[in-house]
């Protein structure tokens, strides 16, 4: 274990005040304010794709923070890969008035991207700038989307007052969380990815679920308790356990894990 403090600035604020960060944020809130968050009409041939960080940008914006769709509830939550294992992906089931929506956030290839994501640092201060999002309806667009990949969790959570406080909305909130805390995250843990760690904490957030499916052939498990849900998975999912990671902490100091 290596430690050390600092009495001056925090690295982290001065991190997130470099001047393409500062320039970055503005332009996302600009964008945002211009073009709102659009939904698919129909079930089959309009998905609506963005780039992710826009995405948490739209959903938090003055003016699309108070659009309906901020306040659709999350149903389910599936974490999962390509059946070649080269990427990972998040899926997130929402109601609104009645009607269901799939947000499909999607991790980039790695033979594709992985130098490009080591060298973004320099022009950006996250590490989601090849991530995008998709939304559609159920239908064949679903089908579609879900050919080729490999399911490793699908998590159902209960109807009751805490899982109706986790809509789309608090899930942006997380992300942007994530992403203004990227770059500790990745330097700072051993084999850390972020849609492992998103669906982590919004498991925690929802507290009690109602079905825990661990791949598409074995049975629904019925756990009650985050306690029981974290415990199973992190003896069933790989890197579940060191999801959360250490970030650049409080007091001006860092802990770093030499493995």
């Amino acid at each position: 274990m290596l430690s050390y403090s600092t009495n001056h600035i925090p690295m982290k604020s001065r991190c997130n005040d470099w001047p393409w960060s500062a320039i970055s944020t503005m332009a996302s809130h600009l964008l945002s304010s211009v073009t709102p968050l659009q939904l698919p009409e129909d079930d089959d041939e309009h998905p609506v794709k963005i780039a992710l960080s826009n995405f948490i940008e739209q959903l938090l914006s003055p003016n699309d923070g108070k659009e309906p769709f901020c306040r659709a509830p999350i149903r389910s939550i599936v974490l999962g890969e390509d059946e070649l294992g080269l990427f990972e992906f998040v899926i997130l089931l929402v109601t609104l008035d009645d009607l269901e929506y799939y947000v499909h956030m999607r991790h980039p290839k790695d033979e594709e991207s992985l130098w490009h994501h080591h060298i973004s640092f320099l022009w950006s201060y996250h590490g989601l700038v090849q991530d995008t999002v998709v939304i559609y309806r159920p239908g064949e667009m679903e089908r579609a989307a879900r050919e080729g990949l490999d399911i490793t969790l699908k998590v159902e959570v209960s109807g009751g007052d805490t899982a109706a406080s986790q809509n789309i909305r608090s899930f942006a909130l997380r992300l942007r969380e994530l992403r203004d805390n990227y770059w500790w995250f990745y330097l700072l843990n051993q084999d850390w990815r972020w849609p492992t760690y998103i669906v982590k904490t919004t498991i925690k957030c929802v507290g009690q679920t109602v079905r825990v499916q661990l791949g598409d052939d074995e049975e629904p498990l019925h756990i009650d308790k985050w306690e029981q849900t974290n415990e199973l998975l992190e003896d069933k999912v790989k890197g579940w356990k060191q999801a959360e990671g250490r970030i650049y902490g409080e007091n001006n100091q860092m802990s770093l894990m030499l493995c």
